[in-house]
C-alpha cells in the first residue's frame, strides 16, 4: 500500500543537493569552462562528491554492474529512475551502448536531456518523463531493465516487474542496485530510526531475499547477487564529511545519511547487486 504522495516523492528530489546547478557549479570551479566537457568531468569529483551519480559506488559501481549483466555497444537499456541521468551517460560513454531513462520528475528530466547534450551524448542518450504505474510499456525492446538507488520507491515490488519486465526482448536482463532491510529493528530506537530514514528517503524497504523471490516469481533466474553494505556506508560517510559546510546539503539530506550509518551499524540496512535473466 502507497504510503507517499508523488508530489511528497518529487519534493525530495527538488531539494536533493544533486542538480544540474550543483553540478556545473563544480565544474566550472575545477575546470574554469564547459568547454569540451565529458561525462568523467561530471561523474567524478573525489573532494565534493558533487556528480550526477545519484547512487552508491559512482562510476565504479556503474562498470560493475553492466559488465555482470552483459552490457555491450549493441544493447538498449532501459533505464527506470533515471535522475539526472549519470547512470544512463556513463553507460553510453563506456560501453557505446543505447540507453532510454524514465523518471517522473519534469525537472530532472529536463537537466538530464541538458547535461546529455553538454557532453555530446543525446545521440546514444534519451530521455522521457512517466510515472512507472501508468506510463506506456514499449514491448520487446530493451535487453536490460536498469536501476540504481531507484527502485526502493516501488511499494509493490511484484507489480512493478510484472508490468516492466515486458518491456524486455528474449533473454532480456534485470540489473539492479538498491538498499535492502537486512534485518528486523530491535527496540523502539532502532525501529524510530528505521521509520525516519523510509520516510526521509520515501522509500518501501524491504529485504533481498523478497526481492529475489519476486524475480523468481516473475521467471527470471538469478545470475548475480552480491553484497556491497560496507560500500554504501563508506559512501554515506563520505558524503557526511564533504557536507560538512556545504550550503548547497539540505539538514535533511545529512540526517538521512546519518540514519543510514547508524542502520548499517546495527546490521539492519544492507546494499546489495542483482543481475536475473528472463527465462524462456
Amino acid at each position: 500500500m502507497e504510503r507517499y504522495t508523488k508530489q511528497e516523492v518529487l519534493r525530495v528530489y527538488a531539494r536533493h543537493p544533486l542538480q544540474q546547478r550543483t553540478i556545473l557549479q563544480r565544474v566550472r570551479a575545477s575546470r574554469g569552462t564547459l568547454s569540451g566537457l565529458s561525462e568523467q568531468d561530471l561523474a567524478v569529483d573525489n573532494t565534493t562528491e558533487i556528480t550526477d551519480q545519484n547512487h552508491i559506488g559512482g562510476l565504479r559501481f556503474v562498470e560493475e554492474l553492466a559488465r555482470r549483466a552483459g552490457i555491450g555497444p549493441t544493447s538498449r537499456v532501459l533505464d527506470l529512475g533515471c535522475g539526472l541521468g549519470g547512470s544512463a551517460r556513463s553507460l553510453a560513454s563506456m560501453f557505446d551502448c543505447r540507453v532510454h531513462g524514465i523518471d517522473f520528475s519534469p525537472k530532472r528530466c529536463r537537466e538530464a536531456s541538458r547535461l546529455t547534450a553538454l557532453v555530446g551524448l543525446s545521440h546514444l542518450v534519451t530521455f522521457s518523463c512517466g510515472d512507472f504505474r501508468s506510463a506506456r510499456v514499449p514491448v520487446h525492446m530493451f535487453d536490460v531493465l536498469w536501476g540504481q538507488s531507484a527502485w526502493v520507491h516501488m511499494d509493490d515490488k511484484r507489480k512493478f516487474i510484472r508490468r516492466w519486465s515486458r518491456a524486455l526482448k528474449d533473454g532480456g536482463r534485470i540489473a539492479m542496485e538498491d538498499a535492502f532491510l537486512k534485518a528486523l529493528p530491535s527496540g523502539v530506537a532502532q525501529h524510530k530510526i528505521l521509520k525516519q530514514l523510509e520516510n526521509q528517503w520515501k522509500s518501501y524497504l524491504v529485504s533481498i531475499q523478497e526481492w529475489v523471490n519476486v524475480l523468481k516469481t516473475e521467471s527470471f533466474v538469478i545470475s548475480t547477487c552480491e553484497d556491497h553494505t560496507e560500500q554504501m556506508t563508506d559512501h554515506f560517510r563520505k558524503l557526511l564529511k564533504a557536507s560538512r559546510g556545504n550550503p548547497d546539503i539540505p539538514k535533511e539530506e545529512v540526517i538521512a545519511w546519518r540514519n543510514a550509518v547508524r542502520l548499517s551499524d546495527y546490521g539492519l540496512l544492507s546494499y546489495n547487486r542483482v543481475v536475473a535473466e528472463k527465462a524462456d
